[in-house]
């Protein structure tokens, strides 16, 4: 079962060639295989249930475990409003083991091609969690790329206006005659169409985004029901009509923090919550008017049965 679900979304688990030890071993594979192939539906339908704004993520049609994604640079950057395409790169040990991430558009910040190093990486097992998800850890992603802290995978000194530049080509780039625009225009199509733009930010919200283009196949399989989407960390829009992986990326709502890595983004998130349910509550909320209510008629009861009383015996 699990190699049959591995198999339909490209992971090769292989066959045994004889022997028992060989047997066992390739189980153990196709087990692992179809532990991740879960746990990555499970996060995709997270991401499309979750929107956050200027991020696009979509799974490699061709194997579930290379996810693919576009980060709108923020506001306020030398990145605004370049489209960064790049590539997460997940083990059969998912999510037992952290993501491999590599940035493919050039932007004067990380090495095209090339692994980036981060707390919520390969580079760094010991401090990974399973707990962590995709959108944090674009989100974390997106933060270091504001900074100019060094590290394996990232670039440092380069001049604003070169990355301004780099920005403004961004788009070009991806579905010009790179290494990755064939990929790129294949996963995300609505962007490679001529004459799309960005969409307009909205303040103090989501801005609209393409609607996912379906594509035949892919990992959620066949009449999987689309999510509705709500605003958190996470990705957004699933395909229309069905719940199969692939098509256009979704466009997902931008959180109001971007964490520095994946510890903090959690923390962020579970304080940004309690402080939202806080504001969402109304005055007196949290005391039991009717109860209270309810109190005070009693007391005025007892009272007027004292007076009767007093009354009747004493006057």
């Amino acid at each position: 079962m699990a190699e049959a679900r591995a198999r339909a979304v490209g992971v090769d688990v292989g066959r045994a060639g004889g022997g028992g030890r060989a047997q066992n071993s390739e189980g153990r594979v196709a087990a692992m295989g179809g532990e991740s192939v879960k746990r990555l539906q499970r996060d995709l339908k997270a991401l499309y249930a979750d929107p956050v704004e200027d991020m696009w993520v979509v799974p490699n049609d061709r194997d579930i475990h290379e996810w693919h994604f576009v980060l709108r640079g923020a506001q306020g950057t030398p990145y605004e409003d370049g489209m960064y395409h790049g590539k997460i790169l997940f083990p059969k040990s998912y999510p037992m083991s952290p993501p491999g991430i590599v940035m493919l558009t050039p932007s004067g910040r990380f090495e095209p091609g090339h692994k980036i190093c981060l707390s919520i990486s390969d580079f760094h097992p010991e401090t990974w969690s399973a707990s962590y998800r995709v959108a944090s850890i674009l989100l974390a992603l997106l933060s270091f790329m504001n900074e100019e802290t060094p590290s394996t995978g990232a670039l440092t000194g380069v001049a604003e206006e070169t990355r301004r530049q780099m920005a403004r080509d961004s788009l070009a780039f991806n579905i010009g005659a790179s290494q990755s625009s064939a990929t790129f225009k294949r996963l995300f199509p609505s962007m490679a169409e001529p004459g799309w733009t960005l969409p307009p930010r909205r303040a103090g919200g989501s801005a609209p985004g393409p609607a996912p283009a379906p594509v035949q196949g892919g990992a959620l399989g066949r009449g999987g029901s689309r999510e509705a989407a709500a605003p958190t960390a996470a990705g957004g829009g699933a395909g229309e009509g069905t719940g199969e992986v692939g098509g256009q990326g979704p466009r997902v709502r931008r959180a109001a923090a971007k964490p520095r890595d994946v510890a903090r983004a959690g923390a962020g998130a579970g304080a940004g919550a309690g402080a939202a349910a806080k504001r969402a509550q109304p005055p007196g909320a949290g005391v039991d008017s009717s109860a209270s209510g309810g109190r005070h008629e009693v007391a005025v009861a007892v009272l007027a049965l004292v007076l009767a009383v007093y009354v009747l015996f004493y006057l």
